[in-house]
């Protein structure tokens, strides 16, 4: 598939996708969160047989795994987020100490030292079943529709979208 087309298709997912997030409840067949996670998982199934190379039945085998991967890393993010939401907290209300502060250092260093270990598992895992030029295919894809889905989320949230409830798929990076 050429790029343009690429570019169409992923263009026209997320066209249809943007603005059913930002209807009202209530108003028409809006696609909650899980359709519309639901509806870039099948394209990202699609890029995969298409730009990556892979058959049917290597997308079967290797969805699950970057379903995985994919919450891995939501986790990790949401994670640290937490930890420094927690830190800030702490420090904001003047009842600090040294101990707690460090404590809770600690732990978030923990925990960025673990997540990056917890992902390359699941990159192995994936890598496992694919070719080199595939493993190097199935990146470029990855980084493609990740920063499709964030000039989507991008747009949504500039055309005045809910922040609370309201929330863009993958929109899990509140300020820390």
């Amino acid at each position: 598939m050429t790029r343009p087309l690429l570019s169409l298709v992923a263009g026209v997912l997320l066209a249809l996708a943007v603005p059913a997030m930002a209807q009202p409840p209530g108003q028409g067949p809006a696609p909650g969160r899980e359709r519309i996670a639901r509806m870039i998982e099948e394209h990202f199934a699609r890029r995969l047989r298409e730009d990556v190379g892979l058959g049917a039945e290597q997308v079967e085998r290797i969805m699950p795994m970057v379903r995985r991967l994919q919450q891995e890393r939501r986790q990790a993010r949401e994670a640290r987020l937490r930890a420094l939401q927690e830190l800030r907290r702490v420090l904001a209300s003047g009842t600090a100490t040294e101990a707690r502060v460090a404590g809770l250092v600690q732990s978030l260093r923990a925990q960025e030292r673990e997540a990056p270990e917890r992902v390359r598992r699941g990159m192995d895992e994936i890598d496992a079943q694919l070719t080199p030029v595939q493993q190097a295919k199935f990146r470029i894809l990855e980084v493609a529709l990740e920063r499709k889905v964030r000039e989507a989320r991008e747009r949504w949230r500039r055309q005045g979208a809910p922040r609370d409830g309201g929330r863009a798929p993958g929109d899990d990076d509140p300020d820390p």
